[in-house]
């Protein structure tokens, strides 16, 4: 098999199938070769020419059923000390220390017994600091030619844009940063972090079925990613009634079926707000906010395969002088 690909970029493998299975394919690269077996102990493998052969001794059934899968940088990117990739089969600390940097994340296969609706490759996030509180994005798919200006695949963004008063009564966007960030389980086979400084993170190729989840603070996001089979997912929020505040989602949308993201039981009475969505409504970063303070946050779903959702929520309550949107 021939692959095309840049020479001068960086070949990486993410897999966790049997050694044994991986040492019966080899993959050329002008003068080099590797073994895949060998591959999945290195960080690396430098692509000498713009061709890939991808050599296999096994049988055709061996070879079809191995989840493992190869990516490959372009130069430029394996060229730039602040681009790294990470394979996650297991858990492990995410730490980066500069000032602006890329991170792209590789799912092994999740092999664990599960329930039907678990994701085949995933992620759980925890922990998540940012250090002087700089920017720190998650985006959905793999980083291209322009991924050091890309945002429309952002799916997690820490600071969010909110709209406030200022003292003097004008109307202003606030970059809101959350101290407190839910766990999130990215349910991707790959995905990538960009950060405009130094942060940290906890990550498990494990899945958390739980599908209702209680906040950890009154100020708070985290993320849903719903794909193949959904569940409905619930979120029971921290409150404070003496506050008022904003409460809103950032979403990328293509389904092919409805799908509902409501909050609900206002904590000081009041309409819920609820955004609804179908085949016709296709979303690329959209946010959407609410000066509802709610008790829960909802998603729910007509067919059990909708479509594809990505969905920030996020709680912020105001400081007692700050004005409230009107």
């Amino acid at each position: 098999m021939y692959i095309n690909v840049e020479k001068g970029g960086n070949l990486y493998l993410a897999s966790n199938d049997d050694r044994a299975k991986l040492s019966g394919m080899t993959i050329i690269s002008g003068s080099s070769s590797v073994t895949l077996d060998q591959l999945n102990d290195f960080k690396s493998f430098k692509l000498l020419s713009n061709q890939l052969t991808i050599h296999s001794n096994l049988d055709l059934a061996v070879g079809a059923n191995l989840k493992g899968y190869l990516y490959a940088t372009t130069a430029i990117q394996a060229d730039d000390e602040t681009f790294d990739v990470r394979v996650v089969n297991g858990p492990q600390v995410l730490t980066r220390n500069s000032d602006s940097s890329t991170t792209v994340i590789l799912n092994t296969q999740f092999l664990n017994a599960s329930p039907y609706y678990d994701p085949d490759k995933t992620t759980l996030v925890t922990g998540i600091r940012q250090f002087r509180k700089t920017p720190i994005n998650f985006h959905y798919g793999i980083p291209g030619f322009d991924w050091q200006y890309k945002t429309s695949n952002q799916f997690f963004e820490n600071p969010q844009p909110i709209e406030l008063f200022d003292d003097q009564g004008t109307l202003q966007e606030n970059m809101i940063f959350f101290e407190s960030v839910e766990p999130m389980q990215i349910n991707l086979p790959y995905w990538y972090i960009t950060a405009d400084g130094s942060f940290s993170l906890n990550m498990d190729s494990t899945s958390n079925n739980e599908n209702i989840h209680k906040t950890n603070s009154t100020n708070t996001t985290g993320v849903f990613i719903l794909n193949d089979i959904w569940m409905d997912q619930y979120v029971n929020f921290v409150t404070d009634s003496t506050r008022k505040g904003y409460s809103g989602v950032l979403v990328n949308v293509d389904l092919t079926d409805g799908a509902c993201i409501t909050f609900n039981n206002a904590v000081n009475g009041g309409a819920d707000f609820q955004r609804c969505f179908d085949a016709n409504n296709k979303i690329v970063h959209g946010q959407f906010s609410t000066n509802v303070i709610p008790k829960s946050l909802l998603i729910t779903h007509k067919n059990y395969k909708p479509g594809t959702l990505y969905c920030q929520y996020f709680v912020y309550r105001l400081k007692l002088k700050q004005p409230l949107l009107p």
